[in-house]
């Protein structure tokens, strides 16, 4: 990252501010991810994830990950994205199975 930043010094303040909203979104889908995992039971690993709390519901969790406070709702357990929907749907009209598309 630190080579990356020192490349964008160099770039107009354009080219800067679309590299900086392009990573937070990476940023806060992987924060959705992980939120997600956490929802079901499952414990990933990932060194940017800190501090995290799952509501008495069980449909809420509070997650700082890469040093921004997320709000996470559980979603349905096959809720796709705009980013990534038609790509899935691709995939499942090769693959019989989701198993088999990963």
């Amino acid at each position: 990252m630190f080579l990356v930043g020192q490349l964008l010094a160099e770039e107009p303040i354009a080219h800067r501010q679309a590299h900086f909203a392009e990573r937070q979104r990476v940023l806060d889908r992987q924060a959705w991810d992980i939120g997600q995992m956490l929802l079901r039971g499952k414990e990933p690993v990932d060194p940017r994830m800190g501090r995290r709390e799952i509501d008495d519901s069980g449909d809420n969790v509070s997650l700082w990950y890469d040093g921004k406070f997320h709000v996470i709702a559980k979603a349905a357990d096959h809720a796709m994205g705009k980013d990534y929907g038609r790509y899935a749907e691709t995939i499942r009209g090769y693959a019989p199975s989701e198993m088999e598309a990963m």
